[in-house]
């Protein structure tokens, strides 16, 4: 498969568990195996109530590369697709990506919670954006609240933006988060008009 086809599996809206299994058979090709990788995983989260064995079987592999995996560029690229299935199996996974002292992991693994549902990624995007020491991490945790939307978010984002100040750019994206959700937040609004 060439990797506008696998670009067009990773976008379809139909997705079936032969599409998602074409796209596994394809994840050790030099040239497109990246891009098919990403697209079984995005078909996983679309698949997960019509055919689960085929997302288990796109969660399964992407955990067992993961474990294997020797270099960060790999892991990146994995923890990546781990967010894309929406699984809440690859959260344990995604938990470790943030522990493993490399901050570039780490951006993409607060991005990746984006899709995980629960109580326990919106707590770990919580500590993220409140606690984490990098403004690159917090900054892709403030990005997967976005994704998540605003019913729990925007009250919390709003309330940390004065605590943000220390970290400029983490401020700034808050605050577009907020002006994409709800328009410009009332403190802002207000100091604008004085």
């Amino acid at each position: 498969m060439t990797r506008e086809v696998h670009h067009a599996l990773n976008l379809t809206t139909g997705p079936s568990g032969d599409s998602a299994q074409a796209l596994l058979a394809e994840v050790d090709d030099p040239a497109h195996g990246d891009t098919a990788l990403l697209a079984a995983a995005n078909q996983a989260r679309t698949l997960d109530g019509d055919d689960p064995e085929a997302t288990r079987d796109v969660v399964e592999l992407l955990l067992k590369r993961y474990t294997e995996a020797t270099s960060n560029p790999a892991r990146g690229l994995l923890v990546g697709a781990m967010g894309n299935t929406g699984a809440p199996r690859v959260l344990p996974a995604l938990q470790h990506a943030l522990q493993t002292g490399d901050v570039a992991i780490a951006r993409y693994a607060a991005f990746a919670l984006r899709h995980i549902p629960g109580g326990e990624a919106d707590g770990l995007l919580e500590l993220l954006l409140r606690q984490h020491a990098s403004e690159a991490v917090r900054i892709q945790a403030m990005r997967a609240i976005e994704v998540r939307g605003p019913a729990l978010w925007a009250e919390r984002v709003e309330a940390w933006l004065p605590g943000f100040a220390a970290m400029p750019h983490l401020q700034a994206a808050a605050r577009e988060v907020l002006d994409r959700w709800v328009g410009p937040p009332p403190s802002l609004a207000m100091a604008e008009q004085r």
